[in-house]
């Protein structure tokens, strides 16, 4: 595949760099060509501007999405978490991010660390010369953007253990709108010759032959099973009873299940546990209830920032300023705000011919009930999001 040349700008702290984004597929590793005193232009250009500066970047930090440069000395540990959704806006919400003045980014947006294994084993003194040192710094953060870590278990499991007093973001999208993205993507990357339809359909057979097949000897455990509690007693603790009733349409039984795996009549309890087997799924990576479910049986919900990616793109201050003051940063000003132009927004594949074949009707009958459970646990747990909220149904 012909290698892509995209021209970018990245701008920290108000300072704008030219870079150019090189790479091919989903990798893409940004090259600084300016120098040292083109830096100085473009501190001289910046105070031009009618908006007021922020405190400029002498830091000169810049990062890649995909490719992970290191500082010769390990850096602090992340004080936050973008942690997805694929295909959902954590791109343009880490971008957007990036921009304000008291954040130092990694030096690329998806370490991957708490997923891969190979990296995992180096350890976190490897992980953190991926990060500035804002110990001397007080005030300025600094945090990183893989969006499988909400949806792969063993990821919220070892962040926890090994930075248990991070914050983290999150950025949801209509799950169909997500589900065509992702297909669209993977077509066009030659990772699937299906069609939209039979694509879909696939991931949902799947789904349906482990449901049909599961027998408790045959269960097996994740890494976020916890004091013998399945994905479906957990979901139940946490969000709203009465939407949960509304969303499968019948009071949820009580089955017994004392050693943590689904009683054999209790098919709610399948569904949850095999959505849970099969993350990476491209249908269950738009069944959000379970993502955020594993993440709230290890962190509390004051310690999560729930976000719309259709609410970000149509006010992108707006959502940018309620994740500033979750992180306990000062709004974002003027300039900053500005540069939101300039950031990486990632792709959402609507402009493909693709997107029209999909079958809407059977994926947002599909999603339907997915996502009343998904707004249950909005309602509980995070009521604030829940009143604002964008109706998906809206957005079809």
């Amino acid at each position: 595949m012909m290698s892509r040349i995209v021209a970018a700008v990245v701008s920290i702290f108000g300072l704008s760099a030219a870079f150019y984004a090189v790479g091919s597929g989903d990798g893409v590793e940004l090259v600084n060509v300016e120098s040292a005193e083109n830096g100085l232009l473009a501190l001289e250009s910046a105070s031009e501007l009618s908006a007021p500066p922020v405190l400029q970047n002498f830091y000169n930090d810049t990062y890649s999405t995909y490719h992970c440069s290191r500082h010769h000395d390990p850096g602090s540990l992340p004080d936050y978490f973008v942690i997805g959704v694929h295909k959902g806006g954590s791109t343009a919400l880490y971008s957007y991010l990036s921009q304000h003045g008291n954040i130092r980014p990694a030096t690329c947006k998806e370490t991957r660390f708490f997923v891969t294994d190979k990296a995992w084993k180096k350890g976190l003194t490897d992980y953190r010369r991926l990060f500035p040192d804002t110990s001397a710094t007080p005030g300025i953060l600094t945090g990183e953007g893989t969006p499988s870590y909400i949806r792969i278990p063993k990821a919220v499991v070892r962040i926890a253990d090994a930075v248990p007093n991070a914050k983290f973001i999150v950025c949801f999208r209509n799950p169909t709108q997500r589900f065509i993205s992702h297909y669209v993507g993977q077509f066009h990357r030659e990772r699937t010759k299906l069609s939209c339809v039979n694509y879909f359909e696939r991931d949902r057979d799947a789904l349906d032959t482990c449901i049909n097949n599961y027998t408790p000897s045959q269960h097996k455990f994740m890494e976020t099973d916890v004091q013998s509690e399945t994905a479906w007693s957990a979901l139940k603790r946490l969000a709203d009873p009465t939407k949960v009733a509304d969303a499968i349409g019948e009071a949820p039984a009580n089955f017994a299940s004392p050693d943590g795996t689904c009683a054999a009549d209790d098919s709610h309890c399948k569904r949850r546990y095999c959505m849970g087997l099969n993350y990476e799924s491209a249908v269950v990576r738009s069944v959000y209830v379970d993502q955020l479910v594993r993440w709230l049986r290890f962190f509390p919900a004051d310690r999560i920032l729930v976000t719309q990616s259709e609410a970000m793109f149509k006010d992108a201050p707006g959502t940018l300023n309620r994740v500033a003051n979750f992180l306990g940063l000062r709004p974002f000003n003027e300039f900053e705000i500005e540069r939101f132009t300039s950031a990486n927004t990632g792709s959402s594949h609507h402009t493909s011919e693709l997107f029209s074949t999909c079958d809407l009707d059977s994926l947002n009958a599909f999603f339907a009930p997915e996502n009343g459970l998904f707004e249950a646990l909005l309602i509980k747990q995070f009521p604030e999001v829940y009143s604002r909220w964008i109706s998906w149904d809206d957005e079809r």
